[in-house]
Parts: structure tokens; sequence; C-alpha cells
């Protein structure tokens, strides 16, 4: 199920995703992330309240760029201060960045194979000010949450 929702205010907006996402790493679930500035602020803000994950959360990127690591433009490299705080790098599905392109798609599938459940609990596709949608409605902030719940939708990750 896709729903959209529209804030009054980006502090309405970051509100909501910080509960969903603590909401959802009490749990054992799968959860794709995005990338980008806004979303890092965010989940810096939930490492801050160092809600406890599940051991068996796993956490992972819809989107990584092929840089390095510890590049500023890496999305896991600026995701680390979440998963550090948090204690939870074992929880987190990174690209290998380091290996040649080819082999490090092999990787990450192989890992993304290994998931404990085969359905992704929720996803956030997409979080920002939309530019394109405030030319079009003014001052709207919105985001594009998509939940794959297991009870309600069957995606299998292969």
């Amino acid at each position: 199920m896709m729903t959209l929702k529209t804030f009054e205010s980006y502090d309405k907006l970051k509100q909501s995703l910080i509960t969903l996402l603590i909401d959802n790493i009490k749990s054992p679930n799968s959860i794709m992330l995005s990338g980008g500035k806004t979303p890092y602020e965010t989940y810096n803000e939930i490492a801050k309240l160092k809600p406890k994950i599940h051991k068996e959360c796993k956490l992972f990127l819809s989107d990584e760029r092929y840089v390095p690591y510890n590049s500023k433009d890496n999305n896991a490299y600026n995701l680390s201060n979440m998963l550090s705080k948090l204690q939870c790098h074992d929880n987190f599905i990174a690209v290998n960045t380091s290996l040649e392109v080819n082999l490090s798609s092999v990787d990450y599938g192989e890992k993304m194979n290994l998931l404990p459940c085969t359905k992704i609990g929720l996803s956030i596709i997409f979080l920002s000010h939309v530019e394109p949608l405030n030319k079009i409605f003014p001052g709207v902030i919105a985001f594009i949450l998509t939940f794959f719940l297991a009870k309600n939708l069957e995606m299998p990750l292969t």
C-alpha cells in the first residue's frame, strides 16, 4: 500500500517519521532507508533518543553511491552516526564499495538474500522538500511512504 502524506510544516513531517521509524525498529523488520540531507537529519535525531533496536531488525539503504565508504557522498557513511549511537552496525546491510562494482553487486545481493524476513516491513522511498511539488502546490512539504506490511502485501526480495 502506498501512502502520500502532506504536512503543514517540516517539523510535523520530521516528528511523524521519527515516530514511525522508532515504532518499526523495535520489531524484527527489514527497513529500507532513503539517503539525503533531510532524512539524515531525522535519523540523527532518532539516534539522540536512543531507542532499542530489535536484534533481528535489518536496515539497508534504498540507494548507494559507488564511492569509498569514508566519502561524504557515501550514504552508508552518512548513516554511520545513527548506527553508532544505536549500537546497531550489525543490523545494517551495507554495499561494499571497496570491491569491484560487479563483485560489489553480487556481494550485496547475497547479503540481501540472507535477510531473516522475506518482506520489507517499511520503506522510506522519498523524503524531501519537494521542489517540483512546491512549484505546483506552494508550501507543501510531502513525502511518500510505502508500507509493505507482511499481512497486507507479499514482497519477496528475490
